[in-house]
């Protein structure tokens, strides 16, 4: 079975998972996968004694699948985190777009400095941070030089500013819906990478708790069943 066949096996068991338990790693995924799948080669060596102290076989016979599905996932994320192309085109446009509503607003300020009723909507368009706004508030600066034309000419305004003006407004609209849904593919690949990490952490923890109460009088096979990663970290003891 390949890691998508499993994934997709998976995803209705995973999609079950309360959002308030899903957990974000604290351990590495490879280190995770590494100690899932070596623990399961301990378990079917220790299969009678783990049997007869009443484990679930069936959370053994998980682990594997699980973490392929892991790798998968975190694989998967990886390869999407970070800025996305639409991202990047957005914060590009955004910038070209911030500096030209400033450049405008430099010169309407002055050319309607004794106009009070349009210094009040320069105020307003100056004072919005929101990026869904600024789309709207170069539309707004265009078409305040188109109803007052022979105001801004009496300054030798440029009117190609405004022509540029309401192309980047457009754009703005089309790369900002692009971004978000970049980011909502990010947020929805790590969601699944935490709900099978989420899992299969679970499934070890059960696991390791029998295996541990089994071999209580056997350092050696009880080390087996804890995490060497947070012996190593977190030295203390048996865990």
């Amino acid at each position: 079975m390949s890691y998508e066949q499993a994934f997709e096996q998976w995803k209705p068991i995973l999609a079950k998972i309360p959002n308030q338990v899903v957990k974000s790693p604290k351990i590495p995924i490879k280190i995770l996968c590494g100690e899932a799948e070596s623990l399961s080669v301990t378990c079917r060596n220790d299969k009678t004694q783990l049997l007869k102290a009443g484990l679930d076989w069936q959370k053994v016979e998980d682990l594997m699948p699980l973490s392929n599905t892991l790798r998968h996932c975190e694989a998967i994320w990886r390869s999407v985190s970070g800025k996305t192309t639409e991202q990047q085109q957005w914060l590009e446009i955004k910038k070209e777009a911030l500096a030209l509503k400033k450049e405008l607003l430099r010169h309407f300020f002055y050319a309607f400095h004794c106009h009070p009723s349009i210094k009040k909507k320069l105020r307003t368009i100056n004072h919005n941070r929101v990026n869904k706004h600024l789309s709207h508030d170069l539309l707004l600066l265009a078409n305040i030089a188109q109803k007052y034309k022979p105001v801004l000419t009496s300054i030798n305004f440029d009117f190609d500013q405004c022509t540029k003006a309401k192309q980047l407004a457009h754009q703005l609209g089309e790369k900002l819906a692009n971004s978000r849904t970049g980011n909502n593919s990010q947020a929805s690949f790590k969601n699944w990478r935490d709900r099978v990490y989420t899992l299969l952490s679970q499934k070890m923890k059960e696991i390791r708790t029998c295996g541990k109460y089994t071999f209580h009088n056997d350092d050696k096979k009880y080390a087996q069943y804890t995490s060497f990663y947070y012996r190593k970290h977190y030295a203390n003891n048996r865990k």
